[in-house]
C-alpha cells in the first residue's frame, strides 16, 4: 500500500511540475469570463424585449416584469381546459416568481448559482472532456514518449500497480478539475452578477415518455442542490472520458494520437446525434450519453427509449471495460518496444 501511494503521490507531482493544471486553469478563467459577458449581455437584451412588451420603460426595475408575468402564469391556472400535468408545471412557475419577488432576485439577470449550473451544463458535452483529454492523455503514453517507462519497469513493481497508480491519479485530477471549475465560475459569476440565488427553487424530475414531457413528479428543490447533481453528473462523465482516454494512451502509445482518437470519437458523437438519432443502436455509445445533465432538465434525449438509467449506466459500462482493457493490454503487451 506505501508503494501505491508513493507512485500515486509520484504522478501527481509530475502533473503538477509540467504546470498543466495551470494552463487549464487560465483556460477556464478566459472561457468563463466569456461567457459571463455573453449571459450579462443577452440578460439585458431580454430585460429591454420585455419591457417594450409590457409597454413600460425599462428603467432597470425588473420587479414590474416578474409580477407581470405571475400574474399571467396565474390568470392561466384559472384555465379548466389544462390539463394536470400542465397545471402543476405552471403551479411550479408561479412558486418560483413568488420566491423570487419575495427574496429580491431578479430571475431575468442570470445569479452566480444560475450561472454556475448553467455553465457546466453547457461545458459537459464537450469542454469538460476536452479539459480531461488535455490533463490525461500523456498520463501513459507521456512515458514512451519521453522513454522513462524503461527506467520506470526496471524497478520491482508489478505493472498493475504501476497503472494503478496512473488510474487513481486520474480520478483525482478529474475531480480537481470539477472543483476548479465550480470554484472559478461561481467567483467570477459572483463578481460580475451579484452572489445570490443559491436557495431560489428549481423545479427538478422531468421525465420523457413517447416524445412528450412528463411533470407529474417534477418538485421545486434548492438550486444549490441541483449544482451538486449537475457537478456529481460532470464528475461522471470526466471519470467515463479519463478511463477511455487512459485505455487510449495504452493502446497507442502516443499522445498526440490519443489525443486525435479521442477527439475524432467525440466529433463523431455531434454527427451521430444530428444524423443518425433515428438508428436505435447508437444509444448505447458513449458519445450519445454524454449530456446526461438533460434529464434533471427534462430536455429531450438524441434517442427515443433513453432515461437517466440507462444513460448512467452506458458510461459506467464504457469506463469499467475501458478500465480492464488497459490493465489487461498494459501487463501483457512488450511496454519496452
Amino acid at each position: 500500500m506505501f508503494l501505491l501511494l508513493s507512485l500515486i503521490e509520484n504522478e501527481v507531482v509530475k502533473v503538477l511540475y509540467r504546470r498543466k493544471l495551470g494552463i487549464v486553469f487560465l483556460i477556464i478563467t478566459l472561457l468563463v469570463l466569456l461567457f459571463a459577458y455573453g449571459e450579462h449581455y443577452r440578460s439585458e437584451r431580454t430585460m429591454e424585449r420585455m419591457a417594450e412588451r409590457l409597454g413600460i420603460e425599462h428603467t432597470g426595475d425588473w420587479r414590474p416584469m416578474v409580477e407581470q408575468q405571475l400574474r399571467d402564469h396565474q390568470n392561466r391556472l384559472d384555465n379548466p381546459y389544462i390539463t394536470d400535468s400542465r397545471r402543476a408545471s405552471i403551479q411550479l412557475e408561479v412558486e418560483q416568481y413568488e420566491y423570487y419577488l419575495e427574496k429580491g432576485i431578479n430571475p431575468l439577470v442570470m445569479g452566480s448559482a444560475t450561472f454556475t449550473r448553467s455553465f457546466m451544463e453547457q461545458s459537459i458535452l464537450l469542454f469538460l472532456p476536452l479539459l480531461v483529454m488535455v490533463l490525461v492523455t500523456d498520463i501513459v503514453s507521456g512515458e514512451y514518449s519521453s522513454r522513462t517507462i524503461k527506467l520506470l519497469l526496471t524497478k520491482p513493481i508489478p505493472r498493475w500497480k504501476i497503472l494503478m497508480s496512473k488510474l487513481v491519479t486520474m480520478l483525482v485530477l478529474v475531480t480537481i478539475l470539477a472543483i476548479m471549475i465550480a470554484a472559478v465560475a461561481a467567483t467570477i459569476s459572483s463578481i460580475l452578477f451579484g452572489y445570490g440565488g443559491w436557495n431560489a427553487p428549481v423545479p427538478t424530475g422531468f421525465t420523457v415518455i413517447n416524445g412528450h414531457l412528463d411533470t407529474t413528479n417534477v418538485v421545486n428543490i434548492p438550486q444549490w442542490q441541483l449544482i451538486f447533481m449537475v457537478y456529481g453528473l460532470a464528475w461522471v462523465v470526466g471519470i467515463t472520458i479519463g478511463a477511455l482516454t487512459l485505455m487510449v494512451s495504452v493502446l497507442v502509445k502516443n499522445t498526440g494520437i490519443a489525443i486525435g482518437v479521442m477527439m475524432s470519437v467525440l466529433i463523431a458523437g455531434g454527427f451521430m446525434r444530428v444524423f443518425l438519432n433515428d438508428w436505435p443502436i447508437i444509444k448505447y455509445l458513449f458519445m450519445l450519453n454524454l449530456n446526461i445533465t438533460n434529464y434533471l432538465s427534462g430536455s429531450m434525449q438524441p434517442v427515443e427509449g433513453m432515461t437517466f438509467l440507462f444513460s448512467f449506466t452506458v458510461l459506467v459500462v464504457w469506463a469499467f471495460a475501458a478500465i480492464v482493457i488497459s490493465f489487461y493490454v498494459f501487463n501483457k503487451q512488450d511496454v519496452l518496444a
